[in-house]
């Protein structure tokens, strides 16, 4: 589970979200807003924080397949040891207390004015991606003497159907990504664009959503949130409704 990978280089941009009020004095040092430092602070351990987001990923929810994210605020020490951790959002409230341990455990390269390490206010989306489905067993491909036939349970794939499946609540579709769109991201001006593979049951039911492709990983969990509890009109094969596999390309676009 690289979930590292995805977690760290969003620091840069999140700290320029980081609000100029939010300077404020402490018994020690002065924490300064992003936009006043010369040098930015630089996360040192990125390795060790993606192993130990696997170790704490809470064992009900990675079992149950369930992803999600938690923004966090902090104040990297002029030390580089991060302090007063808070949560701005989450998408569970399981992960909160693992995402703040995380963000203790990251150190950094000092921020710095004029040369002098300083103590500055950072933010980071902790996010966390369940694993993957298995993929489905590969079926020997169809041919002109050789079509596929109906077998009970069997999942197929859009291309060996007569009918491929067709979304029946589309509206709700353009809602959610209004929705779940990422404040951090949305503030900050960034798009990409998700391919999600998932399966649509005989009854049109969306479900075992996985990433295919990706433009940007810090939308990946979120792409599969918007799918849930769509419905769709069933592939049909022979004219009996049948379960198929499905991607759909998810786009996230700000506002011009």
């Amino acid at each position: 589970m690289s979930i590292h990978r995805y977690c760290i280089p969003a620091l840069l941009v999140a700290l320029a979200a980081v609000p100029a009020r939010a300077q404020m004095a402490s018994p020690s040092d002065t924490v300064y807003a992003p936009e006043a430092l010369t040098v930015p602070p630089r996360a040192l351990n990125v390795a060790e924080f993606g192993e130990l987001l696997g170790r704490l990923y809470p064992a009900q929810l990675r079992d149950a397949g369930a992803s999600g994210r938690v923004d966090v605020r902090f104040v990297v020490g002029a030390n580089g040891i991060p302090r007063d951790a808070a949560v701005l959002a989450s998408t569970d409230s399981l992960l909160q207390a693992p995402a703040l341990a995380a963000v203790m455990a990251l150190r950094f390269s000092p921020a710095e004015v004029e040369g002098r390490p300083v103590a500055t206010w950072a933010a980071i989306p902790v996010s966390w991606e369940a694993p993957a489905p298995p993929p489905p067993t590969a079926e020997p491909a169809a041919t002109a003497e050789s079509a596929p036939t109906l077998a009970p349970g069997h999942t197929y794939e859009v291309e060996d159907v007569d009918e491929p499946p067709r979304l029946l609540n589309r509206r709700l579709l353009t809602m959610r990504l209004e929705q779940e769109y990422p404040a951090v991201l949305r503030d900050a001006g960034l798009g990409g664009e998700v391919e999600v593979r998932f399966r649509v049951s005989p009854s049109g039911e969306a479900s075992d959503f996985s990433i295919r492709r990706s433009s940007d990983p810090q939308f990946n969990a979120v792409s599969m949130n918007v799918l849930r509890g769509l419905r769709f009109a069933p592939a049909r094969l022979k004219g009996e409704p049948v379960a198929v596999w499905l991607c759909l390309p998810i786009q996230w676009r700000t506002a011009r």
